[in-house]
C-alpha cells in the first residue's frame, strides 16, 4: 500500500499538471481480456489486489497533506505496521501498533491426522473481507472491523477437502468494539452455514454445521473463534486452549 500509494499519488499529481499526457494515458488503457479475468476472480482476491492502489493512494494522500513528499519518503523508514494504519491514517500518525497474539498448536486436541497449513494475521482489512463475504453489507462490515487491535489465526486440515479447522483470536480497542465484531461474526456464521444452535449465552454461542462445529466466545475486549472442528472434539477444550495461551 505504501509503494503503490506513493506511485499512484505521484502519477495523479503529475497528470493533473499535464492534462494531455493524462488523456493519452487514459486512451492507452485497454485489456478487456484481463478485465474479464479479474471480474471472474474471487471477491477477496479482487479487493486485495485493489487495496494497495485504492486504499494506499488515499493513505499516501493523507500523509502528503500532513508532511509533503518528505513525510511520504520517511514512511519507507517508519513503515506502516498494519492494514489498520492504512485504513485510518491517524493511527499511522500516532503509530498505534497492533497487539501481538499467539496461538497454541491444536494437533494434540484435534488428533494426529490434522496438519497445520497456515498461521498468520488477517488485520482489519482481512477481517472486513471475512465478514462481508457473507454479510454483504460494506457499511456494517467496516463498522464491525473498525476498532481492530490485533489477531492471529491458524488453519488446519486432514487432506480431505471437506475437513478443515480454523482457530482465531482477535483483540479490540474496547469491549464495545469486541461486542460489535462478536455480533457480526455470529450473523456471518448463520448466513454461511445451515446451523443447528447447540448452546447460547450473551457471550458464547456454539453451533453444529454440515462441515463441523463452530463456537465463538467474547471475553472483555477479545473474541475467540473455533470453526470446523469434528463432533468428537470438545469445543470447551478448544476454547480453553486458546484462552490459556494468548
Amino acid at each position: 500500500a505504501l509503494i503503490e500509494g506513493d506511485a499512484t499519488l505521484a502519477m495523479t499529481l503529475y497528470m493533473a499538471k499535464n492534462p494531455l499526457i493524462a488523456l493519452a494515458f487514459i486512451t492507452s488503457l485497454g485489456g478487456d481480456e484481463a478485465t474479464e479475468q479479474f471480474k471472474q476472480a474471487p471477491r477477496a482476491l479482487r479487493e486485495s489486489l485493489l487495496f494497495p492502489y485504492e486504499e494506499g493512494s488515499a493513505w499516501a494522500t493523507q500523509v502528503y497533506k500532513r508532511g509533503g513528499w518528505e513525510m511520504v519518503s520517511r514512511a519507507f523508514t517508519t513503515l506502516p505496521q498494519s492494514s489498520e494504519q492504512i485504513l485510518h491514517a491517524e493511527k499511522y500518525f500516532s503509530y498505534e501498533a497492533p497487539q501481538k497474539i499467539t496461538l497454541p498448536d491444536f494437533k494434540s486436541v484435534l488428533g494426529p491426522t490434522w496438519k497445520k497449513l497456515d498461521y498468520d494475521v488477517n488485520g482489519e482489512w482481512g477481517t472486513y473481507l471475512i465478514l462481508d463475504e457473507f454479510l454483504n453489507n460494506a457499511t456494517e462490515s467496516k463498522r464491525a472491523s473498525a476498532g481492530w487491535g490485533g489477531d492471529r489465526f491458524a488453519l488446519y486440515e486432514t487432506g480431505n477437502p471437506d475437513e478443515f479447522f480454523v482457530a482465531q483470536l482477535t483483540a479490540w480497542d474496547t469491549p464495545l468494539d469486541a461486542r460489535e465484531f462478536f455480533d457480526a461474526y455470529v450473523t456471518r456464521t448463520t448466513k454461511r452455514y445451515e446451523t443447528q444452535e447447540l448452546k447460547s449465552t450473551d457471550d458464547r454461542i456454539e453451533w453444529q454445521t454440515s462441515t463441523g462445529g463452530v463456537a465463538i466466545e467474547l471475553r472483555g475486549s477479545r473474541v475467540a473463534i473455533v470453526e470446523g472442528f469434528p463432533s468428537s472434539t470438545d469445543a470447551n477444550k478448544l476454547l480453553r486452549t486458546i484462552w490459556q495461551q494468548r
